[in-house]
């Protein structure tokens, strides 16, 4: 490729590197930016036919309302939540178990997250989860941050398998009905696994020192060192049970749910029997509180049942899995799907099934909740209008954000004699690499996912380029392909769809810049560690 095609290429990382990163631009400004540049190098150098360009465009806009329609449900139920005192109640039973937020970040965004990931996936882990560490006293910044980077080993399984079982199945054009096409799925599942068990171990202390250096208004010695044998426990709360449920159950349906189910319970339980538990208590508001409690806030009077509080959660948990897991009701939902086929008559095709989607649960649950609640009328109308204001913001990056990704996706029906742009770069880097590819296939695996904003459209487009080259030098395909599950996983973190869409509930929309520079140094380090023992683990075998 020339310099101006190899500019054409990057232009979607390099469009987030400078525009959000290096000059903190807001997204709503340096997102249609991008999208500009990339429009004009995508017509002149890579040269994509105008219509394909068009129907990228149309494409991208349909799942842009797509990723809004789940914020809109995120938020309506976060500012009912707030708007009834949920919010705060919630609060105040999270204090109950812990007043620690060292505990609190490895409970909500490390395995609540884990759980929401398995059960929902598509973006809406961060979401559900950042509100609640607002609520707890976490700066908004923070919460955006935490729980994105929290929701990365758990994407392996995503919405219920989606990402091996579509992502690497389809990507690989298995045969679903072939027992042989659940064996192979299976392996990657448990090689990912079994890698994250060592390389998972990055992501809640990350969390925690994040957490501690970084986001703490008052920085005190010792808050990291102490807290650090909890949170390698729950880290492995997670990341073993996640194993040992694919491998004992046999599929890769439920490693997320089940592991952070489980990892949820052994965490409380630890923390109710004092077992690894920081001596000191230690908030991000005010560093250590006094050794003597007088200045732990004692939790006030229930101003709800404790089953009223947390009522909407868990309607919100059973309906996703209910949806997800019950076949009837997941084809009814389902059978409601608007389509726009062959559009432009270019065989790009968008779709959208609302009724499936986790932003129609969302809004099912804030309408139950305001019932529930007993949300008065001028209090709703506040929380309307406050829902309203942030979707709108959120609307104006993700309408730039998703088309200029789907032209990038797009761009191999071109006059140039050029394959697709995430493609050519894997391609040059295979080409380069030779046996070293699997020290790069992370890479490829985040790339993927950083760009389209998904892990299953990561494999789906890198899977066959994955299992080629591995095929040609020799490495295990399954090994190689969990590499790539790993990066998928890393990229999840930084990935602009999630970064607007977690700053739409939280109130950072104008510093997703900000939220991306927090999150980009665990993402390189997670997807290192696949690079480095991915590698190892091909020279073994």
């Amino acid at each position: 490729m020339t310099p101006l095609q190899w500019l054409t290429a990057l232009m979607p990382v390099l469009s987030v590197a400078v525009l959000l990163v290096a000059l903190r631009l807001p997204a709503s400004r340096a997102m249609p930016l991008a999208l500009v540049i990339t429009l004009v190098l995508t017509l002149t150098v890579w040269r994509v036919p105008a219509r394909t360009v068009s129907a990228a465009l149309l494409e991208g806009l349909v799942i842009g309302g797509g990723v809004l329609f789940i914020v809109l449900g995120a938020l309506a139920l976060l500012e009912v939540m707030r708007a009834s005192g949920g919010l705060d109640a919630i609060r105040r039973e999270f204090q109950r178990v812990s007043h620690d937020s060292r505990i609190q970040v490895l409970l909500i965004a490390w395995l609540f997250v884990a759980f929401i990931e398995g059960a929902a996936g598509f973006g809406t882990p961060a979401p559900v989860a950042a509100p609640l560490l607002v609520a707890l006293g976490f700066p908004p910044l923070s919460a955006a941050a935490l729980t994105l980077i929290g929701d990365s080993s758990p994407v392996t399984f995503g919405a219920v398998g989606t990402p091996l079982i579509v992502g690497i199945g389809q990507g690989l054009d298995l045969n679903p009905t072939d027992p042989e096409t659940s064996r192979t799925l299976l392996e990657v599942a448990l090689i990912a696994t079994g890698l994250d068990l060592v390389i998972g171990l990055v992501i809640p202390i990350s969390l925690l020192v994040l957490l501690t250096r970084v986001f703490a208004t008052v920085k005190t010695p010792g808050a990291t060192r102490e807290a650090l044998p909890l949170t390698v426990f729950a880290a492995l709360a997670y990341t073993v049970p996640a194993f040992a449920w694919t491998w004992l159950l046999g599929n890769v349906e439920f490693g997320a749910i089940l592991g952070g189910i489980t990892g949820m319970a052994l965490l409380v339980i630890a923390v109710r029997r004092n077992v690894l538990v920081p001596k000191r208590t230690w908030t991000v508001e005010r560093g250590y509180l006094a050794d003597d409690g007088s200045e732990i806030p004692v939790p006030g009077p229930r101003a709800m049942p404790v089953w009223r509080v947390w009522a909407p959660y868990l309607l919100l948990v059973a309906l996703l899995l209910i949806t997800r897991l019950i076949d009837p009701v997941k084809e009814r939902l389902l059978s409601v799907n608007l389509v726009a086929d062959d559009i432009l008559s270019t065989g790009i095709r968008a779709s959208w099934q609302p009724l499936y989607s986790p932003g129609a649960i969302f809004l099912v649950v804030a309408a139950t909740t305001v019932v529930l609640h007993r949300v008065r009328g001028p209090t709703l109308g506040t929380a309307v209008t406050r829902t309203g204001t942030a979707v709108l913001g959120t609307g104006i990056t993700l309408a730039a954000a998703v088309p200029l990704v789907r032209v990038f996706l797009n761009s191999a029906g071109n006059d140039a004699g050029l394959g697709a742009m995430p493609v050519e770069l894997a391609n040059a880097g295979a080409s380069a690499l030779g046996t070293f590819w699997p020290l790069f296939a992370p890479v490829v695996g985040a790339l993927g996912s950083f760009i389209s904003g998904s892990a299953t459209f990561s494999h789906l487009m890198f899977a066959q380029l994955q299992v080629d080259v591995a095929t040609g030098i020799g490495a295990p395909p399954g090994v190689v392909l969990a590499q790539q599950v790993g990066g998928a996983n890393a990229g999840n973190m930084v990935c602009v769809a999630n970064v607007v869409a977690v700053a739409g509930v939280t109130g950072q929309l104008g510093r997703e810049g900000a939220v991306i520079s927090r999150t980009v140094v665990p993402m390189l380090i997670y997807v290192g560690g696949f690079s480095v023992l991915g590698f190892l683990l091909v020279q073994l075998l």
